[in-house]
């Protein structure tokens, strides 16, 4: 609750969930009332040097252990600044090419392929791109409307060119899919805050739908990470392994470009309108 009043995104509070489970196990299911900076130290020491996580994994865990005193208990955590830290490394980024790029985007099937050139072209994050919705995107101007992005903010990009048929179809497609609905009876898509309340037939209406909408529905659409992030990145890294001059790794050599199926896990959360047409950035989706 403590999270949510404070507009924390879905990840975030999912990682300060986890890391405050971890520390309490950590500690033998003590309850962290009874605890403070010393079994804090003792617990980033573990990570650090059992568990060698990188230093912006014990910082995260970090900062999930001070929000949950500050902000849930109501008290100082207390000196902590003796723990080990991770050690820090430099790492160069490996960038793709224009033609190697080109290469995977082409190979890859549909719907992946649209969500590649888009990444690509647009420079957007994998949630941005799956959660876009259809009044997001202005053929007219030749951009798109990136709702809600890192730190809760918007922002216009471009829309490539050679995006813009393939767009169309998706349409098409995710047209065909919203009057399924609408003769189904299903409520419709979920809406940002209240809008639920403010305009209740929006989430029915066209514009509000997903560019890429899931093949299932959801019953609670915060819930669970996402299926289709981990498909896409699937993708990336299993045609990255067949790049040229560039041998794949062990685990990468496993990992196939196409063909890979979708989870389909279903929940118990309810929602305020019941299930409702969801996108690819929920896991969280029965087929009726």
């Amino acid at each position: 609750m403590a999270l949510r009043v404070r507009h924390y995104s879905l990840r975030t509070e999912q990682a300060y969930v986890f890391w405050i489970r971890s520390f309490i196990l950590y500690h033998q299911k003590r309850h962290p009332d009874e605890m403070g900076g010393q079994e804090i130290g003792q617990y980033l020491g573990h990570l650090a040097v059992e568990k060698e996580v990188a230093p912006s994994t014990q910082n995260q865990a970090l900062n999930a252990l001070v929000f949950l005193y500050k902000q849930v208990l109501q008290k100082e955590p207390g000196r902590f600044d003796s723990f080990t830290r991770a050690k820090t490394r430099e790492r160069l980024p490996v960038v793709l090419t224009p033609g190697e790029a080109t290469q995977i985007i082409q190979q890859m099937a549909p719907p992946w392929r649209l969500m590649a050139l888009l990444l690509y072209g647009s420079g957007l994050r994998v949630m941005e791109c799956l959660r876009l919705r259809i009044k997001d995107i202005d053929f007219g101007y030749r951009q798109m409307v990136v709702r809600c992005g890192k730190g809760a903010k918007d922002r216009i990009t471009v829309l490539p060119e050679n995006a813009i048929e393939s767009l169309k179809k998706q349409f098409a497609a995710s047209r065909g899919l919203h009057e399924a609905d609408r003769c189904g009876g299903i409520p419709g898509v979920e809406l940002p805050y209240a809008l639920e309340r403010k305009y209740p037939a929006a989430g029915s209406e066209w514009g509000w739908f997903w560019v890429f909408p899931a093949p299932g529905l959801s019953t609670d659409p915060r819930s669970g990470w996402c299926a289709g992030i981990m498909c896409i990145r699937r993708c990336f890294r299993g045609l990255y392994a067949g790049r040229p001059g560039r041998p794949p790794s062990p685990s990468r050599r496993r990992l196939t470009p196409f063909g890979i199926p979708l989870p389909r896990i279903s929940s118990n959360g309810v929602t305020t309108s019941g299930q409702c047409r969801n996108c690819w950035g929920t896991r969280t989706f029965r087929r009726r």
